[in-house]
């Protein structure tokens, strides 16, 4: 039997957005492709994929990393060469066969089970993958393939160490449930944030209300987006 897993880890969530909205059909094709960017994108940033524990969901899987995959080859690297196997990928393929992937990288605690992953680590990797912000910004640039989010101290270790050819300008702070993370979309401009309100910070600015049913609402404050959740009755999200 192997052995469990359990303490801090480097985490690679990946998502194929709108994987819900795609018929049985092609939800089988979007995941035949899905595995083969990831895997070719491994290899050519030469990590080894086969020593990954990876656990896979409807159209997304969360990887936990053995402590020999260097973390500035994760986020440099790999996902300069997964945004290039869904540029080939994506090349011949019709609009609805195209794989467009969120992936998130994130370091933290992770404790492997008999049921699969908990902890702090994977929870965070995937709240990240999932955001409000990156959902957007993918959303609103229908050229990229690839929307791409790390936590901040991935981020001060590998960007901002100059560890990765990524720039800190080519990147966007944002907080998730409290959080800092930063994110990009690989070979294409980010799109613009939504307008800041009136006054220092967004002073005067209108509190959201919560929408019928619950969901997420996104707002700027000062030159950070801020992600809140409201939920029926409840109020849950960060206050930046």
């Amino acid at each position: 039997m192997a052995e469990r897993w359990n303490g801090r880890f480097l985490l690679v969530a990946s998502a194929v957005d709108g994987y819900a909205e795609r018929t049985a059909l092609m939800q089988g094709e979007l995941l035949a492709g899905f595995a083969r960017v990831l895997d070719a994108a491994a290899w050519e940033a030469g990590l080894a994929r086969d020593s990954w524990r990876i656990r896979r969901s409807s159209g997304s899987e969360l990887a936990v990393l053995p402590g020999t995959e260097n973390e500035a080859e994760v986020v440099g690297r790999f996902v300069e060469k997964l945004a290039t196997a869904l540029t080939e990928r994506n090349r011949t393929a019709a609009e609805a066969a195209r794989v467009r992937l969120r992936v998130a990288v994130h370091s933290g605690q992770t404790i492997e089970g008999p049921h699969g992953f908990s902890g702090s680590g994977p929870v965070t990797a995937e709240r990240l993958r999932d955001c409000p912000e990156l959902v957007a910004a993918l959303a609103a640039a229908p050229a990229a393939d690839l929307a791409v989010i790390v936590a901040d101290p991935v981020y001060q270790d590998t960007v901002a160490g100059q560890l990765t050819p990524l720039e800190p300008g080519d990147l966007r702070e944002v907080k998730v449930r409290g959080s800092h993370a930063w994110f990009w979309l690989p070979g294409h401009a980010l799109p613009e944030p939504p307008p800041a309100g009136p006054g220092p910070a967004g002073a005067g600015q209108e509190r959201p209300k919560p929408p019928a049913g619950g969901g997420p609402s996104v707002s700027i404050v000062g030159n950070t987006i801020n992600s809140t959740y409201f939920a029926v009755g409840d109020i849950h999200g960060a206050q930046g």
